[in-house]
């Protein structure tokens, strides 16, 4: 792939991963104010979309990374990819499942998958948030340009970099 075109997809998905996370602490604040239904339904429905933005930016930053660097952007879409299922496959039985209940499971059955701390659903969700983690910080380790330390800071929390 040209790098010209890995830029122009990795910051078209930067704006989508953005846009994502902003809308889903807008769907969690309606649904702590509103105490409805809507707001974890669109909060499901963003972060699916959001592990999507993530992988392909994942690509877009592995595709960029020089290559004495190039395990580290591998290693961080790798993560990436095992993070996306996770969580994909979880908000996705909460609205597929869990909010309509199609075959009338009883409440004990849906307690197993309901998305609660403590449940197996939660669980796994954290798991997958594990490697998004490990994908956002194998990725900063590639963030070389000086320019990109705000960038570099949004992986990492934290400003200055050890040497290179």
């Amino acid at each position: 792939m040209h790098a010209g075109l890995a830029s122009v997809v990795g910051y078209r998905a930067a704006i989508a991963v953005s846009a994502e996370t902003i809308l889903f602490a807008v769907s969690l604040i309606i649904g702590l104010s509103v105490r409805s239904s809507v707001g974890p339904i669109a909060g499901y429905i963003i972060c699916i979309f959001l592990a999507a933005s993530v992988i392909v930016l994942m690509a877009a930053a592995y595709l960029r990374v020089p290559e004495e660097h190039r395990i580290l952007g591998l290693l961080a879409l790798l993560a990436a990819i095992v993070y996306a299922p996770f969580c994909m496959g979880n908000y996705f039985i909460q609205i597929a499942v869990v909010a309509r209940n199609p075959l009338n499971l009883p409440q004990e059955v849906l307690r197993l998958v309901t998305f609660v701390p403590g449940s197996p659903m939660f669980a796994l969700d954290m798991l997958g948030y594990a490697f998004l983690c490990l994908s956002t910080l194998a990725v900063a380790f590639t963030i070389l340009d000086p320019r990109d330390k705000p960038l570099l800071f949004a992986a990492m929390f934290r400003g200055e970099r050890g040497s290179k």
